[in-house]
């Protein structure tokens, strides 16, 4: 790779790459071979549309080893979620003298442009400005200042001289040790999970800020702040240089440029010197560095005050996509031109409207741009900062103005996962309690496949009587740190999913931030019983109308089974965890069962196996492949299916098989019962709710320690069941060739499902609980 980078730069008077893209984070670099000590400015385009600029000055050992200069050529800069792995539409231009070359790219055209006047050039680079839909109506602004006490328990400290309760919750869900000193777990935090978040601010406390701040003092007010070195740039000088490059550009790339430069920094960066203290336009230091570094603006005069208004409208422009550099420039300028109703609004309206004609752009899509980026003009600050100093995401997000009602429920609605089905239960049932209702689409941290909202009306989230989290536990903090604070004035109920016979210190945190749980089975409610406020609601067997045996067979299948085989089918997404649903154990069971029938049959039902990372999983996703080859008998299904569709292949299954070692509850055994399907079960977890003896083949278990790697954060000393093989052969032959016990069981579940997991009867426990909680009863 690096004699293919010098291969590149060779014979070229700029050379350059863009190389890669990781979770948002743009990588790459630039190289004037004529001026090796120049660092470059490098916009970078995204679709066509302006995203940001880079300073490629970042040290990058492989280009030094290549025998490019010093190595100090790289750039990295916080795109987001625009930005694809493919780096699809993605351009990027270093400025050199009046010319701007386009560095290498998949989407590179080579192009060399020269730069005409600053106007021209800022005609050219926020061309998209004027294409973006939008408009001059009001954006977000910030939530109201208060009392927020979830917010605060999220920011308090998680023990005396300890990091934040929301730290030390990120720190259990990452892996990041949290044992070590507080300077190591603040920059595995801001690298390794803040970073990724990006501009959804990763919650800070006003103390972490002021560690992280802490350097300069009376005698160095430019001596870096901690967090440059512990962030790795730290700077070679202590100069108005570094701390603008700090400020500007590796503080943004970071995500921290809102909160981690100095407020010595700041001042200096943003206070005018005395000679142009009293012009009409003052410049302040960084608008003059700026000015002068970037070669597309270095012919703006500053000596008239026509010039230094066009500098001014420059850099506001610039602020759409880079707001930090609001923070630098003076206040009253900021009061002056971009304010609505300012003295000089009207200047800067006129700026716009010769440079993109008189349609094209205005101060108050200005505006509204800026408070979309997170920035506050009225505070001159980001939005995320809050009242007290600290930070957090949502401080920048009110909730949106609507009608109070009784009853709001959050939850993944639009994930293919069992979650999902179980969230559109709990609607299904609180429309049936005729209670005002507001249904919350969640998505964040759930990468699973989307799915249509179908006939449910989703809305934004607003202020309501009661609120219910129908998401696990570990994601309830991220809920009050990224969502509009609608969870202040509201009874905050979880209805959470959980696998473990105890929670696990990812839990404690939700479950400290919530006033009362309700369980969807005995086996959760047992679980966190003694750990907060807990009511057995139970849950709903989806509706789902059987179409028969012989049509689902043939919707399901094909002919890729024959007509007369028995068909075992087992099933779980590659989410839910390959040593959770235990395929391996079905498949074992399946061969020992009958080793050498041939009107048998096992599909293993999954999706997303290529999504997983962990190196357990996917070895044990290759034992599966392993089995399939070895035995012809076994067939893999491994796709996304609609609903009917997996309704039709749990139907058209001879029965379901679930060798699980743990389940919050079991969808897909429910759902077959209600079908008609078998279910051989192990008798252990929350499908013992509906899996009795009377219902299903259950398998005999033992409780095992859980081994490292098969359950994301599990302690050692957490247990969960392991299927006696013996026991699995015996029902899976006995579901074969028992048919009257078959009938019996499979009308038995149908009976019981039909009771005790319908709507109505889900709708009549839920219906008692909310009047508790609204105070009627």
């Amino acid at each position: 790779r690096a004699r293919a980078m010098l291969d590149r730069a060779r014979g070229r008077a700029i050379a350059g790459h863009v190389d890669a893209a990781r979770e948002g984070v743009l990588y790459g670099w630039a190289w004037r071979a004529d001026a090796p000590d120049c660092r470059l400015l490098v916009d970078i385009f995204v679709e066509g549309r302006f995203v940001g600029q880079a300073l490629a000055h970042l040290d990058r050992p492989d280009l030094r080893d290549a025998g490019i200069g010093d190595g100090r050529y790289g750039f990295e800069l916080l795109v987001g979620d625009r930005l694809t792995s493919d780096l699809r539409g993605v351009r990027a231009f270093a400025l050199a003298g009046r010319r701007r070359v386009e560095l290498m790219s998949p989407a590179s055209r080579r192009e060399t442009t020269s730069i005409g006047d600053p106007q021209d050039y800022l005609r050219a680079t926020f061309a998209g400005l004027r294409a973006r839909d939008g408009c001059e109506a009001s954006p977000p602004g910030r939530a109201p200042q208060g009392a927020h006490p979830r917010w605060e328990r999220l920011l308090a400290p998680s023990a005396p001289g300890g990091p934040t309760n929301y730290i030390a919750h990120i720190a259990h869900r990452e892996r990041i040790a949290s044992d070590s000193d507080k300077g190591r777990l603040l920059r595995d935090y801001l690298l390794r999970y803040g970073r990724r978040r990006g501009r959804m601010r990763a919650p800070l406390s006003a103390g972490d800020i002021a560690y992280l701040t802490a350097g300069p003092n009376g005698d160095a007010p430019l001596a870096p702040g901690r967090a440059q070195a512990l962030l790795g740039r730290g700077a070679r000088n202590d100069d108005l240089a570094a701390v603008c490059a700090w400020a500007i550009y590796d503080s943004a790339s970071l995500g921290v440029e809102d909160c981690l430069v100095p407020a010595s920094h700041r001042r200096a960066l943003a206070t005018p010197d005395s000679a142009s203290e009293s012009m009409t336009a003052p410049l302040s230091p960084f608008m003059r560095r700026f000015l002068a570094g970037s070669p597309a603006l270095t012919t703006i005069p500053w000596d008239d005050e026509a010039g230094r208004k066009l500098a001014w409208f420059a850099l506001l422009l610039f602020a759409t996509v880079m707001p930090q550099v609001l923070n630098y420039m003076p206040a009253e300028g900021v009061a002056r031109f971009a304010l609505a109703g300012a003295p000089d609004e009207a200047a800067f309206d006129d700026f716009l409207a010769k440079l993109f004609g008189a349609t094209g752009y205005s101060t108050a899509r200005w505006r509204a741009d800026i408070a979309r980026a997170g920035y506050d003009l009225a505070r001159q600050d980001f939005a995320s900062r809050t009242q007290d100093g600290g930070r957090l995401y949502a401080a920048a997000r009110p909730a949106p103005e609507a009608p109070l009602v009784d009853v709001q429920l959050v939850g993944p609605f639009t994930r293919r996962l069992g979650v999902s089905d179980s969230c559109r239960a709990l609607a299904s049932a609180l429309q049936q309690t005729g209670r005002s209702l507001r249904l919350c689409d969640y998505t964040l941290d759930h990468p699973n496949t989307s799915r249509d909202s179908g006939p449910l009306a989703l809305a934004p989230p607003g202020p309501a009587r009661v609120t219910i989290l129908h998401l696990n536990l570990e994601d309830i903090p991220a809920a009050i740190a990224y969502w509009p604070d609608v969870f202040t004035d509201t009874r905050l109920v979880a209805f959470p999913y959980l696998e473990l016979s105890k929670p696990e210190a990812v839990h404690r945190l939700g479950l400290e931030l919530v006033d009362e749980v309700w369980a969807a089975s005995r086996f959760i409610a047992d679980t966190l019983g003694s750990h907060a406020p807990t009511h057995l609601l139970g849950t709903a067997c989806k509706p789902v109308a059987a179409i028969g045996r012989s049509a689902a067979r043939s919707r399901a299948f094909g002919t890729s089974i024959d007509k007369e085989a028995f068909v075992f089918l087992t099933a779980g997404d590659a989410y839910s965890g390959a040593h959770r649903k235990n395929p391996l154990g079905a498949i074992a069971a399946f061969r020992a069962a009958f080793p050498d029938e041939t009107d048998v049959r096992l599909v293993v039902k999954t999706h997303s196996r290529q999504r997983i990372g962990e190196a357990s999983e996917r070895e044990t996703w290759q034992a599966v492949d392993q089995a399939v080859q070895n035995d012809p008998r076994i067939l893999l299904m491994d796709r996304v299916l609609e609903d009917d569709e997996m309704a039709a292949l749990l139907e058209g299954a001879d029965c379901l098989v679930s060798l699980h070692r743990a389940e919050g509850f079991g969808y897909h055994l429910i759902e077959a019962m209600r079908l008609g399907a078998p279910v051989v079960a192990t008798a252990y977890s929350g499908n013992l709710d509906f899996c009795t003896p009377q219902t299903a083949w259950l398998v005999d278990c033992a409780l095992r320690p859980i081994v490292a790697g098969e359950y994301p954060r599990a302690s050692a000393d957490q247990t969960w069941a392991e299927p006696d093989l013996a026991s699995a052969v015996a029902a899976l032959h006995a579901v074969r060739c028992e048919a009257q016990t078959r009938a019996l069981k499979t009308a038995a579940a149908r009976e019981l499902v039909a009771r005790d997991f319908s709507t109505d009867a889900l709708a009549a426990r839920v219906g008692t609980r909310l009047a508790r909680c609204l105070g009627e009863v």
